[in-house]
C-alpha cells in the first residue's frame, strides 16, 4: 500500500544529488511483462501534453472534458513552519472548501498530531509556485474515523474537508456525486499535482504543474467499514489501473492478484489504452476523479494511494500501476453534514 502525498524537499534533494552525474530518475520506473517503461505518463507523450487539458485550452475546452479550475493544490509544512515540505492535492467544492485526502495532513505512523492549519496554504490555478494564489486555511476536519483508524484506502475513509480563511471566488466549484452510481467500464478523468521534477525538461527546484489524466474505471466496491469513538462508518473505493499502449499491461485484467487486490474485489479490466492514459505519482494524493453521469463530469473519488507491486518486478509509477479513490458517494452525507452543501 503506497501514499502518494509527497515531501518536495526530499526529491529536491535526491534531484540535486542525480544533476551531479548522468541525469537519471531517482525512482526509477520498473519494466512490464513486455519490457515497456515510463515514470506516470505516457512514454509516447509529454508532460505538457498532460498540462494543456489540466488547462483546459482548446480543444480541451468543450463539454467533452471536465472543468479541472477547481482542482488545487497544498503546499504544507507538517510542524506549522512556513517551510513548505509537501505538495498535495484537493478539489474546491465550494467557495469556501476543499475536499481532500485526510492522510495528506495526518498519518498515525508518521505523526502524533495533525499538521497545524498555520502551516498548510491552498493554491488555486494551474502553479503551485505563483505564491499570489496562496490561500490561508481556516481549519481541516478530518473523516470522523480517520485520526483514530487511517489505513490510506485500507478503510476506506481517507478524506479531509479544508475550510478556507476567505472565501475564493471566481471559480466555478466543482460537483459531486452523491448517489451510488460509478458508471463502470467508461471513461475516467483524474487531475493533480503530483511531482515530476526530477524528470527531463522539468526544474527540480520548482513544483509540477497542474495535470490531468484519464483512464477506465475498472471497480467499484463498497461495505469497507471504519470505527472510532465516532461510531463505525461504510465506504467504499474505485480503481483504475495504468494499461501500456502495447497493450501487454492490464494488471486489473491479469491473473497476478497483487497484496491490495483482494479489498478491491473482482471483476474485468478493459485493456483499452485512452490518449491520456497515466498512472498517480507523489504530490496527487487528494486530487479528484472523474465520472460522467447523464452528461455532466463529476467528483466521484479522491485519491487515496496506490496498490503495492501490482505485478510481480514492477518498480516506481510505471505501467501497471493501480491507482485506488476513496468512493465520495458514500461519505456524501458527512460532507453535507459539514459543509452544509
Amino acid at each position: 500500500m503506497k501514499i502518494l502525498r509527497n515531501s518536495f524537499i526530499w526529491v529536491t534533494v535526491l534531484g540535486l544529488v542525480a544533476s551531479c552525474g548522468e541525469e537519471e530518475n531517482p525512482f526509477p520506473p520498473g519494466p512490464g511483462p513486455d519490457g515497456d517503461i515510463t515514470f506516470g505518463i505516457r512514454g509516447d507523450l509529454d508532460l505538457s501534453d498532460y498540462e494543456r487539458v489540466a488547462r483546459n485550452d482548446a480543444p480541451y475546452n468543450t463539454s467533452e472534458y471536465p472543468d479541472f479550475s477547481p482542482v488545487v493544490s497544498f503546499v504544507y509544512s507538517i510542524n506549522g513552519s512556513d517551510e513548505y515540505d509537501f505538495v498535495a492535492s484537493g478539489v474546491l467544492i465550494s467557495p469556501d472548501w476543499i475536499l481532500s485526502a485526510g492522510h495528506n495532513f495526518f498519518v498515525s505512523d508518521d505523526q502524533s498530531s495533525p499538521a497545524p492549519e498555520s502551516g498548510i496554504r491552498a493554491v488555486y490555478g494551474d502553479d503551485p509556485n505563483n505564491e499570489d494564489n496562496y490561500l490561508e486555511v481556516e481549519e481541516v476536519i478530518y473523516f470522523p474515523t480517520w485520526l483514530e483508524d487511517d489505513d490510506i484506502f485500507g478503510k476506506a475513509n481517507d478524506f479531509c474537508l479544508v475550510r478556507l480563511k476567505e472565501p475564493l471566488n471566481g471559480i466555478t466549484p466543482a460537483k459531486m456525486l452523491t448517489t451510488e452510481s460509478e458508471p463502470l467500464n467508461t471513461l475516467v478523468w483524474a487531475c493533480g499535482f503530483g511531482d515530476y521534477s526530477q524528470e527531463p525538461g522539468q526544474d527540480p527546484d520548482f513544483y509540477s504543474l497542474k495535470h490531468a489524466t484519464s483512464s477506465i474505471l475498472d471497480r467499484v466496491v463498497g461495505g469497507i467499514t471504519s470505527s472510532s469513538s465516532a461510531g463505525t462508518f461504510t465506504g467504499g473505493l474505485l480503481a483504475v489501473d495504468f494499461d501500456s499502449p502495447s497493450g501487454q499491461i492490464n494488471t486489473l485484467g491479469d491473473d497476478y492478484i497483487s497484496p491490495d487486490e483482494p479489498l478491491l474485489g473482482t471483476g474485468t479490466s478493459s485493456p483499452t489504452v485512452t490518449e491520456f492514459e497515466a498512472g498517480a505519482v507523489q504530490g496527487d494524493s487528494g486530487g479528484p476523479l472523474f465520472v460522467r453521469v447523464n452528461g455532466e463530469w463529476l467528483v466521484a473519488g479522491i485519491l487515496s494511494g496506490s496498490a503495492e507491486e501490482p505485478f510481480i518486478g514492477h518498480v516506481g509509477n510505471s505501467y501497471g500501476e493501480i491507482d485506488i479513490y476513496t468512493r465520495v458517494s458514500l461519505a456524501y452525507d458527512w460532507i453535507n453534514e459539514v459543509t452544509g452543501l
